[in-house]
């Protein structure tokens, strides 16, 4: 889809603004370290708030949500509604010591609470994840969706690149990267965080725009409450389960056919009942589910590897007369069995008095969503994230006061139940109203839903709602980065660094850092998927530096040889299992032939993290009281007993009030 002239102008006045403003607000709070790296520490509990939830919210979350909202419903809205969870231990637990304690980056509070050696190790897996998650995936899923949207012709001169890089994805990358760049590289985390909040709004405008244009076309198709929609979604997952069926049927018969021509010796008409096979499997937008069965019986990979070959217009692998086809055929035929009975019993609950259709519920009993492995192994994940992760907690380390510096990340946690609604349930109506044009790329599904439900002009104002997510969470990042090297690198290791020098090593770090991570992005489509990816990483990543923190602020006992051993045992393993297990190495030994989710291997890395901090810690010295009491709580309730209640403003008010409204979140979409 070529983009309207309106639709260009309102983007190309929304980056140039945009850019303006963050310059103009850094002006004043450049020239020293404190202004550059923490604004000055002058932010309020609005904007700390704002600001966490705009670098969260980043093009992966945008595309990633609608599109496993179409794949997979509504389940995956538990990514956002466990989140408040979090934001309230960071805001009641981790909030106040940091902010008592007077750090500038978090690997500064670990070499208060561990020592040197601790904080050196944390900088450099914080600048890895920033550069390798926050970065580099975050970059690639914006010029994925953006390609999708505006296309441009690749001149002659690109040809020899395009086997490497797309074209249009060059040219997404290279424009909002150098934009980003100019604005946080000028001005430092004050820019980073006016432009969020602004973000902020037009994000939240713009995924409100395409959820409320997706409620009007389903009132356009008599779906008016929720009983009806259920019953929608279910209609549709019983026809999306004849469609599979079918395929799978004459999967199974042309396999059979191919083996028949085979023994006679006929392998170019083998070759071609393999290209009608994929021709028709093509045209009913079900490839994936046969392949999957393929892959799944593993009676001889030739088979697999020949049509997924072929599906991509690739005839160069062929079959042999001994190539084994009579289990694939078997399997075959029990799988389209099981999708026929899976239809019936879809095709009936849809007639009943009181649909019900997985696609709108929050809660599995099984599959890699299942709910007792979210509650596992999110809470690994999220800590790291939204506690003890530089880009995140930058924003409640500039904060103007400890009032503020708590109460922004429970704001922020009152935001975080939109997106279940805004970037979550659009997925699903896409999946409703739009199947056959969304087809088998999930990744699709947002650019899909823009295309054909927005207004000239409002596609515009959702467009550069995008750019809005993919510049916050890149310059978030950019700035932390900085920030790591200058602060917990150059300045320990050159204690008498000026300040203006500080941050002039901070701008070059981050000029650097988007160069490598721009380098990275390119070979996005290399990652097995955008969510397979990002979330692989961040399940390696996590575990040791969620243990250090962990017990480090509940843990009076845990020393400094410990937390250096786990986060060294921690990061070594999570490289291991990032290589066995990575989609685009295929491999994929944990995921696939152990059968453990993500979030699972990161629940089994912190257990085993947390085995090796306890047990070095009680068999080393135990640390001096005076170096654990600024930065450990004296017991576990601490948090919430240290001082009185103060009223409706009171954090721990305003925490009680947020878990209430998740509970009733809850209980509507169980």
């Amino acid at each position: 889809m070529h983009i309207h002239p309106i639709d260009l102008a309102i983007i190309a006045a929304y980056l140039v603004g945009i850019t303006g403003v963050g310059i103009w607000f850094s002006r004043r709070q450049r020239d020293t370290s404190a202004g550059y790296f923490l604004a000055g520490r002058s932010l309020s509990w609005v904007t700390v708030g704002l600001a966490l939830f705009a670098t969260n919210i980043s093009t992966v979350h945008l595309i990633g949500l609608a599109s496993t909202g179409f794949s997979e419903g509504m389940v995956v809205g538990n990514f956002e509604w466990m989140a408040p969870l979090l934001l309230i231990l960071l805001g009641l637990v981790f909030a106040p010591f940091y902010f008592r304690s007077g750090v500038t980056t978090l690997p500064e509070y670990l070499e208060g609470r561990y020592g040197p050696n601790s904080r050196t190790v944390l900088a450099f897996m914080a600048v890895v994840g920033a550069l390798f998650i926050h970065i580099g995936v975050t970059i690639y899923a914006g010029a994925e969706v953006m390609k999708e949207i505006i296309r441009i012709d690749a001149p002659d001169w690109w040809a020899p690149v395009t086997p490497y890089v797309d074209f249009n994805i060059a040219v997404s990358i290279s424009i909002v990267s150098v934009l980003t760049i100019l604005y946080t590289v000028l001005g430092g985390l004050k820019a980073v965080v006016v432009t969020e909040s602004i973000q902020t709004v037009l994000l939240l405008l713009g995924a409100a725009a395409v959820t409320g244009f997706g409620l009007a076309r389903l009132a356009e198709n008599d779906t008016t409450s929720l009983s009806q929609l259920h019953q929608r979604c279910a209609e549709q997952q019983a026809a999306d389960a004849a469609g599979a069926a079918d395929s799978l049927r004459l999967t199974a018969a042309t396999f059979a056919e191919i083996e028949r021509l085979q023994r006679d010796g006929r392998a170019d008409d083998a070759q071609a009942a393999l290209g009608r096979l994929a021709d028709k499997l093509t045209e009913r937008q079900t490839t994936k589910v046969v392949l999957a069965v393929l892959a799944r019986n593993g009676a001889d990979t030739l088979a697999h590897r020949a049509l997924d070959a072929r599906l991509k217009g690739d005839r160069s692998l062929s079959w042999t007369a001994d190539t084994p086809l009579a289990d694939h055929v078997e399997a075959l035929g029990e799988a389209a069995e099981e999708r026929l009975v899976l239809r019936q019993d879809l095709a009936t609950n849809a007639g009943s008095e009181k649909p019900y259709s997985t696609k709108l519920s929050m809660i599995r009993h099984d599959g890699k969503f299942t709910w007792w492995i979210m509650l596992l192994g999110y809470p690994v994940i999220g800590l790291w994230y939204w506690c003890a992760d530089q880009t995140i907690v930058q924003r409640v380390l500039g904060a103007r006061s400890e009032w503020d510096a708590q109460t922004g990340p429970i704001f922020a946690g009152f935001i975080k139940v939109l997106p279940v609604f805004l970037m979550v349930f659009p997925g699903v109506i896409g999946y409703v109203l739009l199947r056959k044009e969304i087809g088998e790329n999930p990744n699709a599904t947002l650019s899909v839903l823009i295309r054909n439900l927005l207004p000239v002009g409002m596609q515009g104002l959702v467009l550069a709602g995008l750019l809005a997510a993919l510049m916050s969470t890149v310059a978030g990042a950019l700035n932390s980065a900085a920030t790591l090297v200058s602060v917990d690198i150059v300045q320990r290791l050159r204690p008498r660094t000026s300040d203006r020098a500080l941050v002039r090593i901070g701008q070059i770090t981050a000029v650097v850092v988007m160069i490598v991570a721009v380098a990275w992005s390119t070979q996005g489509d290399r990652f097995g998927g955008i969510f397979e990816g990002i979330n692989q990483m961040i399940s390696v990543l996590a575990p040791p530096i969620t243990t250090v923190f962990f017990w480090g602020i509940f843990w009076r006992r845990g020393t400094s040889a410990a937390a250096l051993a786990t986060l060294l045992a921690g990061f070594a393993l999570g490289i291991v299992v990032f290589v066995i297990d990575f989609p685009a190495f295929g491999l994929e030994i944990v995921t696939k032939q152990w059968g453990m989710p993500f979030m699972l291997q990161a629940f089994v890395l912190f257990a085993i993290c947390s085995v090796v901090f306890i047990a070095m810690s009680l068999f080393t010295p135990p640390p001096k009281p005076e170096q654990v009491e600024k930065y450990c709580w004296k017991n576990p309730l601490a948090a919430l007993t240290e001082k009185r209640v103060t009223g409706l403003s009171d954090p721990r008010v305003l925490a009680v009030i947020l878990l209430a409204v998740m509970a009733v979140c809850y209980w509507v979409f169980a």
